[in-house]
């Protein structure tokens, strides 16, 4: 092909139009006075901006490239659906504040106690005294009680949330001021309810009544009695135990008075505490996002067992012992 026959098919495209547009342009400013040039000149660099967003639209559609034509793509039929352009397939994240971490503090919305908070608990060991942890309460606050929160919420349905004081209560007996794990319990109105704790000992998971009152204690021993409501006990134990956690001891070495010894469910009867728990070593899988997901596993699992303890057992009615019991678990 000649260079005339190139020029003129150059010049029908649009392309070619539009730097002959141009080109014109210039020719024209040549010949006007430099006034009316500085009067002209924003309109010319507006036009020239346009032409460059047009141009680069018609070569990118004229190449096909991988990024144009694959918006414009469907996906094949029973694939997921692509993102939205500005959207992301990952996970969205949040910011954890004074989070030292290599992504700027971010990290995904389903996580739990960071590797940090860990750090901060052998710190308070080494530095248990209320100058120090009035100096790192952000960092508390950031690593160990956040988390506890956000999975609080996610168990809204277990009850209201209540969060353990970080100080000890020194009215009574000595010891350090400040309590060196971080817990909180679920839906404890005095009949029972769901309990967590992380320290450096390890994560315990615990739900039922703990430290009844004797009252309580002579309704659950008449309850577990009765073969109706001990099998629906029993049942309720199974599905506790089913979610990995266990039933506690016996707390008496025989059953109680007005129970005789060969009583078929005698182990009950000795029961102190009507407890199931499961202690977690530390690990990293505490630090990972399927953390949240085997914790509220288990707290579900022992769902039935508060419930029966509901109906069944009940608040202590004695004067005092539950507004003591509200009082030791804020």
């Amino acid at each position: 092909m000649s260079a005339t026959s190139s020029q003129s098919s150059f010049l029908t495209t649009r392309r070619g139009k539009l730097m002959l547009v141009l080109l014109c342009t210039v020719a024209f400013v040549d010949f006007v006075d430099a006034s009316i040039v500085n009067v002209a000149l924003p309109s010319i660099r507006h036009a020239l901006h346009i032409s460059g967003r047009i141009c680069s639209g018609l070569r990118c559609r004229s190449r096909r490239s991988p990024r144009c034509s694959s918006a414009r793509r469907s996906p094949p039929r029973g694939s997921p659906a692509a993102p939205a352009a500005g959207c992301s397939s990952q996970p969205a994240t949040e910011r954890v504040p004074g989070a030292p971490s290599s992504s700027g503090g971010l990290r995904t919305m389903r996580w739990m106690w960071p590797s940090a908070a860990l750090g901060f608990l052998r710190e308070l060991e080494a530095n248990n005294d209320s100058d120090w942890f009035r100096a790192n309460r952000q960092r508390y606050d950031d690593y160990l009680l956040a988390p506890a929160r956000a999975l609080a919420e996610q168990l809204g349905e277990l009850g209201e949330p209540r969060y353990f004081r970080p100080y000890n209560d020194l009215r009574f007996r000595p010891g350090p001021p400040l309590k060196e794990h971080v817990a909180f319990a679920l839906g404890y109105g005095g009949a029972g309810g769901y309990y967590v704790q992380l320290s450096l000992d390890g994560l315990i998971i615990a739900a039922g009544l703990w430290r009844p009152a004797s009252d309580q204690l002579e309704r659950f021993r008449a309850a577990i009695d009765k073969d109706r409501i001990a099998r629906a006990f029993e049942a309720a134990v199974a599905k506790a135990q089913a979610a990995g956690l266990s039933l506690a001891e016996p707390g008496l070495k025989r059953p109680p008075r007005g129970y005789r010894a060969d009583h078929p469910r005698s182990e009950r009867l000795r029961l102190k505490e009507i407890t199931v728990r499961r202690h977690h070593p530390l690990g990293p899988w505490l630090h990972q996002p399927g953390c949240d997901a085997r914790i509220t596993s288990e707290l579900r699992g022992a769902r039935p067992l508060v419930d029966w303890l509901h109906q069944h057992v009940g608040p202590s009615r004695r004067n005092g012992s539950a507004r003591a019991r509200q009082r030791a678990i804020r």
